[in-house]
């Protein structure tokens, strides 16, 4: 390979005519023929990169997940330093290792080619050779350490000795129980055994350690920790045995809190919540006590105290130990969840309905709280909530407004008694007109609307069609971006008199109407 004279002393810079020419692909990574052609970095600052990209050429091959080598990560030479210049200069001569052909090397042209790294190992024994690195994985979920642990060290590690030993499959040894087992669970168990080859499996990708200890009660909480772990638990759930589940929970107990708070370790404690017994699920509440409020507000523990509620027969424990935080667990994002499925499943609401007294009308414009409020309209006891409900039809006009408290006063239409419907109804009649133009409360008019009687849709009619500047209200709704939506909504709830009388109206009004593109649905309608 040629390569151009150095104009002086002073410039180090090198320069390749084939690369230029495109004649060969060079050897190493492709960001150091860019920085040597492209860049022309002189020769003292690029022994980081050189490094980079001998390290990545000599071990990708062997693990194509390597992370950056320390000596770049520190941002200096782990191999070079400034007396090894000459060394660099010689890389890129004549005979140096670009000179290498790609296809069809003799076994001598590769003893006598040998690449600048293979030299560097050979003429500095002393330093550790690149080609023995074995980076740590970059896996979704870091699970064991870079060292395989053989079958003889799981048979030592659990306490197997004298047992059967391992079985030999298609994919290699794998551990497998003795013949009397493990204390818990059957000898012959194939939950033990795929549980202990998740685990030697995922600690064969040279993962970051996150096991504390080799004991089976660690095994089994960190393998609940992994993702695929996990998944494989949650499978074999329902088909193990009854014996295999409370050996399995008597092993993941002591870590409830721990595993309801993790990314997938609150998958399997979900799980196993419905599979456990009367007993076990007690000794469970009793690890998870003084812990509830956190958990309730943690984005994974949460969903742990909702399915706990949820199968429990009693959850006077949780609004107990919850109730001086009662309202601040009703405004948080994963709390509310908890306090929804309390009122669903509580048989005393009291301590509920008592922050719900107070603020009301706090809550029910609050962007959490109006989710609560409405599962408390399905289900307490309409003596219950009666006062509550008052206050909110009370202040109909500043909930319907609100982003959220129209979301309140539509599911009192839907759900509540039929007095409380029609009350409701009746108020917004009166300004069914305004409220129709307006984001927020045409939500509400079309449920009302659509909640109506005939009698009281002829009064929505009569509303609307009161005349606004000259021409009827109607066609102003028909216009407006959410005012035509409650036009349409009357016309399919309606009866063919009403029908008859919104054609009539806006039949003179076509060519204007059709001039607006909001008016074009309605336009179909009473032209069909």
């Amino acid at each position: 390979m040629k390569r151009e004279e150095i104009d002086d002393s002073n410039d180090c810079r090198i320069y390749h005519d084939d690369f230029r020419g495109g004649r060969h692909r060079p050897i190493s990574a492709p960001p150091v023929d860019k920085f040597f052609i492209e860049d022309e970095v002189e020769l003292g600052d690029i022994q980081t990169d050189l490094n980079y990209s001998i390290f990545y050429r000599r071990n990708c091959k062997n693990e194509p997940r390597l992370q950056p080598p320390s000596f770049f990560i520190r941002g200096q030479s782990g191999y070079w330093a400034s007396q090894y210049d000459d060394l660099i200069t010689k890389a890129f001569s004549n005979t140096g290792f670009f000179d290498i052909k790609v296809t069809g090397e003799s076994s001598a042209e590769l003893e006598n080619n040998r690449s600048l790294a293979e030299r560097i190992d050979e003429d500095y024994p002393e330093s550790e050779k690149s080609s023995e690195y074995k980076g740590t994985s970059r896996a979704t979920t870091p699970i064991g350490n870079m060292n395989v642990l053989d079958t003889e060290a799981f048979s030592a590690m659990l306490n197997l000795k004298g047992g059967k030993g391992t079985e030999t499959t298609s994919q290699g040894s794998r551990p497998s129980p003795p013949d009397g087992g493990i204390e818990g669970i059957p000898m012959d168990s194939k939950f033990l055994r795929e549980l202990l080859e998740v685990y030697e499996e995922q600690s064969g990708r040279g993962s970051k350690n996150i096991f504390g200890g080799n004991t089976m009660k660690e095994i089994c909480i960190n393998v609940s920790k992994d993702q695929e772990g996990s998944r494989c638990i949650q499978r074999k759930m329902d088909s193990i045995s009854r014996e295999e589940i409370s050996w399995f929970f008597n092993n993941i107990v002591e870590a409830a809190s721990e595993l309801s708070a993790n990314l997938f370790g609150n998958y399997v404690v979900q799980k196993i919540i419905p599979l456990l017994t009367e007993g076990e699920r007690t000794i469970l509440i009793t690890k998870l006590v003084g812990q509830i409020h956190l958990l309730s507000v943690h984005p994974y523990g949460c969903r742990v105290v909702q399915k706990l509620v949820d199968v429990s027969s009693d959850v006077d424990f949780i609004l107990e130990e919850v109730k001086g935080n009662l309202l601040e667990l009703i405004e948080d994002q994963n709390g509310n969840h908890v306090i929804q499925k309390c009122i669903e499943k509580c048989k005393d609401r009291k301590i509920i309905l008592q922050q719900f007294s107070e603020n009301s009308l706090f809550l029910a414009t609050h962007k959490y709280g109006c989710r609560v409020i409405q599962r408390m309209l399905e289900f307490c006891k309409k003596d219950e909530i009666k006062g509550i409900v008052e206050v909110l039809i009370g202040n109909i006009k500043t909930l319907v407004d609100d982003q959220y408290g129209n979301y309140v006063i539509q599911h009192i239409l839907a759900v509540g008694k039929e007095e409380e419907r029609n009350l409701v109804i009746e108020r917004i009649i009166e300004k069914s007109y305004e409220l129709s133009k307006c984001k927020f409360s045409s939500n509400v008019v079309e449920q009302c609307v659509k909640l109506s009687n005939n009698g009281q849709r002829e009064q929505f009619l009569e509303k609307f069609l009161e005349p606004v500047g000259g021409k009827p209200g109607m066609y102003s709704m028909c216009t407006d971006m959410y005012g035509n939506y409650v036009v349409q909504r009357l016309y399919d709830s309606s009866g063919e008199g009403v029908r008859k009388e919104i054609k009539n109206t806006l039949r003179p009004f076509v060519k204007d109407l059709k001039k607006s593109p909001f008016a074009r649905h309605i336009l179909f309608k009473i032209n069909t």
